[in-house]
């Protein structure tokens, strides 16, 4: 394996640990945040922590040889014990949060695949897919869209802390 190959191999770690795990690891918490009324702010190294645990976990799940869903399951039980253990968190909001962001995330992957496909063609998806750095760069949109609404959410709630649905 020569030079340039390990940095190509290296370009896609990296860009699926922050563009992948880490990103999709701290919207996820942040829903836990939003949906038990916490701010982030009050401790922000618990929030990186949490994050950082939370997407140790997703990773080492993900590399399990499981059938497809189970590593999500996994994920999403991860996720609430975190919320409930670290964050002393209610386990229904926490549980509402945690499912919440797994359908976000499913929304939005399929409007990362409609787009792929309305550009590349259904027939060159498979093949487009194949390569692991493009797989990479596929996540990056739908975990960019995740983020961006659930910070929106988050910033919300912290600027209208009366219209909020829940109440601790």
């Amino acid at each position: 394996m020569g030079k340039i190959e390990i940095v190509y191999i290296l370009k896609i770690i990296f860009a699926e640990i922050i563009f992948g795990y880490l990103l999709q690891s701290s919207t996820a918490v942040l829903m836990v945040y939003i949906f038990n009324n916490r701010r982030i702010k009050q401790n922000f190294s618990l929030f990186l922590r949490l994050t950082i645990i939370f997407a140790g976990s997703m990773y080492l799940f993900r590399s399990l040889p499981v059938n497809f869903g189970v590593h999500t399951i996994f994920s999403l039980i991860v996720l609430i014990v975190i919320g409930v253990l670290f964050l002393k968190a209610n386990v229904f909001r926490t549980t509402l949060a945690a499912l919440t962001s797994t359908t976000a995330i499913l929304v939005f992957e399929l409007i990362t695949s409609l787009g792929c496909i309305i550009i590349f063609g259904s027939e060159n998806l498979e093949e487009l897919f194949n390569v692991r750095f493009n797989k990479a760069v596929a996540v990056i949109p739908t975990n960019i869209l995740f983020f961006v609404i659930v910070l929106l959410v988050y910033y919300y709630n912290t600027k209208n802390p009366g219209e909020k649905k829940w109440k601790n």
